[in-house]
């Protein structure tokens, strides 16, 4: 399944360094914000084990992809190191957030854009857009390693 094979690639993926607080006042607050703090708040919720903020941060496409809200946030914390969100690049109602990820289990690090469109004037993270995004960035990396003789 698209969603979990987005999940753990993302687990094995995701912290930020000067992460933004998810202390809010209400949904309305946590949820809300520029494309790049929704993917912070995404990120920081997941590391947090925080399903229900989670799956609230997706697009209502995604959402409808996703069988266990728990799956998308397990085992985040445990496999990464770090992880730093760039600049967002907005076009209309679609935006292109850099993210840069340090896994535990691997030395490189992976980059790609989680891509976000606009739903009833919220940001929300459209999964298998972004997941494509990070497909492509790991095909990348594993066309450095060399397999073993």
């Amino acid at each position: 399944m698209k969603i979990r094979l987005f999940s753990t690639a993302a687990v094995i993926v995701l912290v930020i360094a000067g992460l933004l607080p998810l202390a809010g006042c209400g949904k309305k607050t946590e949820t809300g914000g520029g494309p790049d703090t929704v993917v912070v708040k995404f990120f920081e919720a997941s590391l947090a084990e925080d399903a229900d903020l989670a799956y609230e941060l997706l697009s209502r496409e995604s959402r409808g992809e996703v069988e266990d809200k728990k799956e998308l946030v397990e085992g985040f914390s445990e496999s990464l190191d770090s992880y730093s969100v760039g600049h967002p690049d907005i076009s209309g109602d679609k935006a292109r957030v850099p993210v840069t990820l340090k896994l535990k289990a691997f030395e490189s690090e992976l980059k790609f854009d989680m891509i976000l469109i606009t739903e009833d004037g919220a940001w929300r993270i459209s999964l298998p857009e972004s997941e494509a995004e990070m497909e492509k960035a790991m095909e990348e990396i594993f066309k450095g390693i060399e397999p073993p003789d």
